[in-house]
């Protein structure tokens, strides 16, 4: 190899080095602000991968592996929310959930011990907007703060409440508290953390 060879293949081994080390730092900085990855299992064929973000928090908050997890997901800046998911285990030996009537029952059941609190005295489900699968879910509002323009911090106005087909083995349950109903911020979290998890397979 002479001299000028030598400096030619010093100077790619430098650039390629320049390479490497440019993409480690875009790589851990990708992995820094995206947040924790949360797995959640809740039977043998349902792993379920929920990711944090600069705007959410995700957390595991505790799992009975194949049967029970619950997942929070909240703000660190921006939309303010509080989002609680209950993923639980419903295959043919459990069968609780394996029904849209029975889906429905257990709605109505976990929601009338709020209406005392609520401005609504009735509850009005809804569908949920996912042709793949069937789940119900109803809108409340809190009597304290629903004509309040500025509630007090984390004392939301509304709240969320519903349940989700999310595959044949796992019914999920979700309570997301907000201020508003209709702001594209509340839709994608819908979108993200609960319509988005369902499986090709659920209604069936």
């Amino acid at each position: 190899m002479n001299p000028a060879e030598f400096f030619n293949f010093r100077s790619h081994t430098m650039r390629l080095r320049a390479l490497l080390l440019a993409l480690f730092f875009i790589l851990y900085s990708s992995s820094s602000q995206a947040g924790p990855l949360v797995k959640v299992t809740t039977s043998m064929r349902d792993t379920f991968l929920l990711q944090g973000t600069e705007q959410w928090d995700v957390r595991l908050e505790r799992q009975l592996l194949l049967r029970f997890a619950q997942v929070s997901v909240s703000d660190k800046s921006g939309y303010p929310f509080n989002l609680i998911l209950n993923f639980m285990a419903d295959t043919p030996d459990l069968a609780k959930f394996d029904t849209p009537e029975k889906m429905e029952k257990t709605i109505r059941a976990r929601t009338e011990k709020f209406l005392a609190q609520s401005v609504e005295k009735t509850i009005v489900l809804q569908k949920v907007p996912v042709a793949s699968t069937y789940g119900f879910y109803t809108i409340i509002t809190d009597a304290k703060v629903a004509n309040n323009p500025s509630p007090p911090v984390r004392d939301f106005k509304y709240l969320t409440g519903g349940m989700i087909r999310l595959s044949p083995d796992t019914a999920l349950e979700y309570v997301l508290t907000t201020n508003d109903t209709d702001s594209t911020s509340y839709r994608t979290l819908l979108d993200e953390f609960v319509y988005k998890l369902v499986r090709p397979e659920a209604g069936k």
